[in-house]
């Protein structure tokens, strides 16, 4: 590797800085007047060094107060994008007595419920004076039979109803809160049927509807000719990114094994289209006037494909960098491949910022980087004679290239690694893009009925034996390894550390090697550290769970879990609640405990817990440091419990009971807590 290198990429070092000043923006937000402030203020200086400093000895002067100003220019393009920052956005109408929304998206079908992004347009007043305003939440409608709201449907909803985002109830679990505010979403509403009126039918986007509309019409095609829900599902994620109809363990199944990335349209899926219509439109390469009019029509072509998938991260990258390819291509222009990444990155992050939390944008930049970067030096390592060998290594590389640079992230959000990813990308990468290949042909031949319907059919098996070649790969003993809990510091060393040992591998200078193994060190102290909090912890921590109660007991590595059977037997709820905290906490081995409809006392050492139920005899509970109640006590019952140091309401409690329950407790003089106010609550244990 030169050290011209470097110098050749000036995007990138650009890129950096800015996406670093957007990052720390989005956690430590300095509002828009300061951020504004400073960042005029270094372009004021980078002009006066500039003009001041021209010699080559104060060239870094120069360089570090560009990098400077750059970094400020991402945090204040962050700043300005908040939506609420607008003088417009629906919440700076606190006063309001409705809210006119329009359905920003297809309406999600939930247990319940439905579940839509709206765009709010305009507030009404409590004097019945309309208001413009602007900003997106999300809105839940009761699941009823006669539900007909689409796409670009008006709402009239009280404004009372809007409420703010709750943040997570437990340790690590899911920040949804957090998720939305990254795309710019803080509130949401929950209507009942007649809460709302209708307004308006269709008055959305006219692209976008027909967007809709296209992916109604491939999927009735998909119904029609292949039949399968599941298989339907696969192939809607494959053509056009929507995977809501795969069921939940075919996607699990995906996940573990390491390909799930096939399922997210991406650049595979542009370069196909840009093949395909490349082949298509080669008779207009004979003249110029006629390439440029074929490179016009790709782009176009490309760009709609994109907004047909929902513009998603992926996609998006892929398109730009497409967008880029053609017009080097009509300007007559060599780039660089680093420089036409960087470019797509500092084009998207310009319109949206907050793209920068998306995991798919940061999984599809850094497997694309690993690609372009790590593949072939991989690949050099092999050099076959056979084509089909050199096909399947080529594939085994671009795998093993992709998998270095996205593995950390991959730990920090999904605590798995999939041992198995060799074996099924190499099988599953060819599949779905001849799955790809047919879904595309059947909608070129859907006219020929019985040439759709044979087309259709072998597509449904072709989908059927991909997914049960993943199922299969996936039931291999150790096929995949799972809760691995890495901090976001971890795995920014873990990103250092495959950098300073590329450097020492290319450069071969032990300067990188000693850098490599500090980080390596540091990584290990912070994990040993964690582990040494998780062997000496001793403590029990009392689930936010609405309609249940779970307590665990953590003492070491070991954990012993009590819970209602009805949440204890949900997988979903279980894993959604306690996953991640329990995966965090070290604990290797868990007892589960069934409550029933009895009174419990357990004793942990010289620490006693009693669990209230609705049966047995209370008198018969001795004295106990914490009382949780799980029942709907009566005044009866409470006079007839040994007073408790300490008493913790469980979310099995309805709240106007549990209102009452902990005033009894107050008037006693003794600590109470509820739940459904405090969200988890952790008791330290005495050692």
């Amino acid at each position: 590797m030169k050290y011209s290198f470097w110098h050749q990429i000036p995007i990138v070092r650009l890129l950096l800085p800015f996406a670093a000043g957007i990052g720390i923006s989005m956690f430590y937000p300095l509002g828009i007047e300061l951020a504004s402030a400073l960042f005029g203020c270094l372009l004021l200086v980078s002009i006066f060094i500039y003009n001041r400093f021209q010699g080559y000895a104060h060239r870094w002067l120069f360089g570090g107060s560009v990098l400077m100003c750059v970094f400020f220019g991402g945090f204040t393009l962050h700043a300005w994008q908040l939506d609420t920052t607008s003088i417009f956005h629906y919440q700076q109408f606190k006063n309001s007595k409705y809210a006119i929304v329009m359905v920003n998206e297809q309406p999600i079908a939930k247990t319940s419920s439905y579940k839509m992004k709206c765009k709010v347009v305009t507030v009404v007043d409590s004097l019945y004076n309309n208001h413009f305003a602007s900003g997106e939440l999300v809105m839940y409608v009761e699941k009823t039979p006669s539900f007909k709201l689409t796409f670009g449907d008006v709402l009239l909803a009280p404004y009372a109803h809007i409420k703010p985002v709750s943040p997570p109830q437990n340790p690590d679990e899911f920040d949804y809160k957090r998720y939305l505010a990254f795309n710019n979403i803080f509130d949401q509403v929950y209507c009942k049927e007649g809460s709302f009126i209708q307004l308006g039918l269709n008055n959305g986007n006219q692209l976008r509807k027909w967007v809709y509309q296209v992916q109604n019409y491939f999927k009735s095609v998909l119904t029609r000719c292949i039949g399968s829900a599941n298989e339907i599902g696969v192939a809607e994620a494959l053509l056009y990114g929507f995977d809501d109809d795969i069921d939940a363990e075919t996607v699990q199944a995906y996940s573990n094994t390491g390909t799930l990335h096939v399922l997210a349209v991406s650049g595979m899926h542009v370069g196909i289209i840009f093949m395909i219509l490349g082949l298509v439109l080669k008779p207009l390469d004979k003249q110029k006037q006629l390439r440029l009019f074929k490179n016009i029509i790709i782009l176009v072509a490309l760009w709609l494909y994109s907004l047909l998938c929902g513009l998603s991260p992926s996609i998006l990258r892929a398109t730009v960098m497409f967008s880029f390819i053609i017009f080097s291509s009509i300007l007559n222009i060599r780039s660089n491949v680093y420089n036409t990444l960087a470019a797509s990155a500092f084009v998207l992050l310009c319109a949206d910022s907050n793209m920068l939390a998306n995991v798919g944008f940061q999984l599809s930049y850094l497997a694309v980087l690993g690609i372009v970067f790590f593949q072939p030096y991989v690949y050099s390592w092999f050099f076959p004679s056979n084509w089909l060998v050199d096909e399947i290594w080529k594939i085994t590389s671009i795998s093993i290239a992709a998998q270095l640079t996205t593995f950390p992230i991959g730990l920090l959000y999904f605590h798995q690694f999939p041992n198995c990813f060799l074996v099924s990308n190499l099988l599953i990468i060819p599949l779905t893009t001849l799955i790809l290949y047919m879904a595309i042909l059947l909608l070129v031949i859907v006219k020929f009925s019985w040439l759709s319907w044979l087309l259709g059919q072998a597509l449904y098996y072709t989908i059927e034996f991909t997914n049960a070649i993943v199922l299969f790969v996936e039931r291999i003993p150790y096929s995949y390894v799972n809760g691995i809990h890495i901090s976001i510091p971890q795995s920014i060393l873990l990103y250092i550390m495959l950098g300073l040992f590329t450097a020492f591998f290319l450069l071969r200078r032990t300067f990188y090697l000693k850098l490599f193994l500090i980080a390596s060190i540091l990584f290990f102290m912070v994990e040993g550290f964690q582990k040494v909090i998780n062997y000496t912890q001793n403590r029990l921590v009392v689930y936010a769970v609405r309609n249940a109660t779970v307590v665990q007991v953590m003492r070491g590595n070991n954990a012993t879990l009590f819970g209602d059977s009805l949440f204890m037997n949900n997988k979903d709820k279980m894993k959604f609640h306690l996953q991640q905290h329990t995966w965090k906490s070290g604990i290797e081995e868990s007892q589960q405990v069934y409550l029933d409809s009895s009174w419990k006392q357990i004793n942990i050492d010289e620490y006693s817990m009693v669990i209230s139920g609705n049966s047995g005899d209370v008198t018969s509970v001795g004295k106990c440091e914490l009382l949780l109640v799980r029942s709907e006590l009566n005044l009866t019952q409470l006079d007839s419990i040994n007073f408790p140091k300490r008493v913790i309401i469980t979310g099995a409690v309805k709240h106007g009971k549990a209102m009452s329950i902990r005033e009894y407790y107050k008037r006693k003089n003794i600590p109470v807590q509820y739940i459904g106010e405090t969200g988890s609550i952790e008791v330290s244990l005495p050692n």
